[in-house]
């Protein structure tokens, strides 16, 4: 990319996909995935691609909250190079998904000009990631199917949601889940922040016989004490996820002995080069990590992809397999795991291209740009 091509405009655009199955958590069932998908084009017309959706399923209101805060960051940006952008961090000031899409959308650009994909500009391997499949239904006969056609397509770890129901509840979902997959394949847990350290420590100790890799999240993302007396009262190993929310965060977590695993989510840690950042703190703490997606669209799963590649070799199955949970990704050409694994998205940049007619058919009116 030449020097002197500058950002000429910022657009972006919301939408709305349902999911095939309604994906029930501790927190409540969700139909559709809201969220919204930003471009950044150059003066040369070069474009890049980025993913600013909610945290979660979303909402219509959540969405529109983050088209209003482009209107005011959008303009820092427009004008400036790519280097230039990524010197004075504009994105970063604001908020942490749409720091992580601009973010996403910068590195596109750079990518492309350099001939080079994301996960190299990293300073990551492009690899095959090991993925999990994730079981978030409210009925076991379901939750039986959906585990065993997982492993009948080849993934090797699958994850159940719990935490919404009894104690006996959970442990018939597990027990159920787990004699359909049989004792070779890898079991986690998602609690997602349910229960209080004194319930967790009463419903782990249940749960231990299934043999469960970690449980992300049993206790609030606030309660660092509470989920380090959780670590030392149990066999289970323990993954902090929500309470992940940057460098300093990781850091508290790790110094108060309070997690296995940190399970690392771009879009709530800001972006990408914070993502790398705990990664690499998880290295040098002797700490595993995982990345996993947001619940994005194929965009945001996409750059996701390109960031697990900055892990280990041996890195633990990710939570990247999540944009066939939709109806529709909103690529052109559709992120699929094969044997339980995605091979990063060929080409330079992001690799990936969205379907606009797609984006279009799911619209959901929240749409905008920033010009020179």
């Amino acid at each position: 990319m030449a020097e002197t091509q500058r950002i000429e405009r910022i657009e972006w655009r919301g939408f709305r996909v349902p999911f095939k199955r309604p994906f029930a958590t501790s927190q409540g069932v969700a139909g559709d995935r809201y969220g919204l998908l930003l471009f950044v084009t150059m003066s040369d017309g070069a474009t890049g691609v980025g993913e600013a959706s909610p945290v979660g399923a979303g909402s219509h209101a959540e969405v529109a909250a983050i088209a209003a805060l482009l209107v005011a960051t959008a303009p820092v940006l427009v004008g400036l190079t790519v280097d230039e952008a990524f010197r004075e961090s504009a994105w970063s000031r604001a908020d942490g998904v749409l720091a992580f899409g601009l973010e996403t959308a910068l590195y596109d650009l750079l990518g492309k000009a350099k001939g080079l994909p994301l996960a190299a500009l990293l300073g990551g391997n492009p690899r095959p990631i090991t993925v999990n499949a994730t079981i978030a239904v409210d009925d076991i006969a379901e939750a039986v199917r959906q585990a065993s056609e997982a492993v009948a397509q080849g993934f090797a770890c699958v994850k159940v949601k719990v935490g919404g129901t009894t104690p006996q509840g959970d442990e018939a979902l597990l027990d159920a889940v787990r004699a359909a997959v049989g004792p070779n394949v890898t079991l986690r847990a998602d609690a997602n922040g349910a229960w209080s350290a004194d319930e967790a420590v009463e419903r782990l100790s249940r749960l231990e016989r299934f043999n469960l890799e970690y449980v992300e999240q049993p206790v609030a993302p606030g309660d660092v004490a509470g989920l380090a007396t959780v670590r030392r009262a149990v066999s289970v190993p323990i993954a902090a996820d929500e309470a992940v929310v940057d460098v300093d965060s990781a850091r508290k977590l790790l110094d108060a002995n309070a997690a296995d695993v940190l399970v690392v989510k771009p879009a709530a840690v800001s972006g990408l080069q914070s993502s790398v950042a705990i990664m690499r703190l998880a290295i040098e703490r002797g700490c595993r990590s995982v990345v996993t997606s947001s619940l994005e669209s194929g965009v945001g799963v996409a750059a996701a992809l390109h960031l697990a590649a900055c892990g280990p070799a041996d890195m633990l199955a990710c939570g990247l397999a999540t944009a066939s949970l939709l109806e529709h990704d909103l690529l052109a050409a559709p992120l699929v795991p094969v044997n339980g694994a995605f091979a990063i998205p060929s080409g330079p940049g992001l690799g990936a291209e969205v379907d606009m007619a797609a984006l279009e058919r799911y619209s959901i009116g929240i749409k905008g740009s920033t010009t020179a």
